[in-house]
């Protein structure tokens, strides 16, 4: 290829700071390729060397592009790698060939492809406790005449249990697409709140949830100060709620579950102590994490679906607020909100 035609690849080259881009000449061998094209090519396959188009299609396995196309775009997976490869026929500023941009999307398929998973679960886990409030209306409507009193009453609070968490279910689906798009911060009501009002609300829609468990968590307030907070009043109930369900769920029966709110300098912290199971040392790094389950969830018939504390700490970052945690196995677990409150 004419040594200016060379120069012109890779001036082009330079004007793309970042990407991974590799130029072919109208034959289909390679004249350029930046150090982000190596040093990725030699990740996937330390084995291969690219020196032409042909190279190129046999390293990824691509179908050779049509003389009518312009422009085309793979996925091509590789030794758990997942690269999307542009290929770009091109003919100005003094080069004509195809130019080849290669983007590392395994870390956005991972987070994709647990997307996908969460999703299902969580409609699935909707389905699943859809059945059971059938059943039991079914039952009621059928055998309205036949039910004593204390059946009927079984009935009707297993049903509100499931349709408790359908909603939750639901929020929790409703945020995480709000999440995803960015439309999170537009969604959220924030307004002065009381954070002891928030907390008996908590407590007592969580102990609806629990009714008709025997024997019921024990839930108490302690040292709880008069504060207040700018935070979406629902989403910050629905916070508390999850913690206060992880520590009944995650305990030996009866669970016993402290709530605390006190003044600690510029914050007012929100404290959810209990005398469970506590997070296994291998768990705690992750907990955060989108999806992840501990091995505390194989203790219990209770599912989660995964991804509340991880929600959690995003909707909290809006409230100027953050949340942390201690645990020890076999002694129990406490998470603290800590709120900041700015002086006037």
């Amino acid at each position: 290829m004419p040594e200016n035609s060379t120069t012109a690849a890779q001036s082009i080259l330079q004007a793309l700071p970042g990407c991974c881009v590799l130029a072919f000449d109208e034959k289909g061998d390679l004249v350029a390729a930046n150090d982000e094209a190596v040093t990725l090519l030699q990740k996937v396959n330390p084995d291969d060397v690219v020196l032409s188009l042909q190279n190129l299609h046999e390293f990824f396995n691509l179908e050779h592009m049509p003389a009518a196309t312009e422009v085309q775009t793979d996925e091509v997976s590789r030794k758990k790698h997942v690269l999307q490869v542009v290929r770009k026929k091109v003919d100005e500023d003094g080069f004509c060939g195809t130019l080849v941009t290669i983007a590392n999307n395994t870390g956005q398929r991972k987070k994709l492809n647990t997307a996908y998973r969460q999703t299902s679960d969580l409609l699935w886990k909707i389905r699943s406790r859809i059945t059971p409030v059938q059943s039991a209306l079914t039952i009621m409507n059928e055998f309205k005449t036949g039910l004593d009193e204390h059946s009927f009453t079984e009935l009707a609070t297993s049903s509100r249990f499931e349709i408790q968490q359908i909603e939750r279910y639901l929020d929790i689906f409703r945020d995480l697409s709000l999440l995803g798009s960015s439309d999170l911060k537009k969604s959220l009501a924030i307004e002065s709140v009381s954070l002891d009002r928030l907390i008996d609300t908590a407590i007592e829609n969580v102990g609806h949830l629990f009714a008709h468990h025997n024997p019921a968590p024990c839930m108490v307030k302690s040292a709880v100060v008069s504060a207040n907070c700018r935070a979406d009043a629902n989403r910050l109930i629905h916070i508390i709620e999850s913690l206060l369900i992880n520590a009944a769920v995650y305990s030996n029966r009866p669970a016993e579950v402290e709530v605390s709110l006190e003044c600690r300098d510029d914050w007012v912290v929100l404290a959810v102590r209990d005398n469970g199971w506590g997070i296994p040392d291998a768990d705690q790094p992750h907990i955060f994490r989108y999806g992840y389950r501990g091995k505390n969830g194989e203790r219990t018939e209770y599912s989660g679906p995964g991804c509340e504390l991880y929600l959690a700490r995003q909707l909290l970052l809006y409230f100027d607020a953050t949340i942390d945690f201690t645990s020890k196995e076999n002694h129990g677990t406490a998470f603290e909100i800590s709120f900041h409150q700015r002086k006037a």
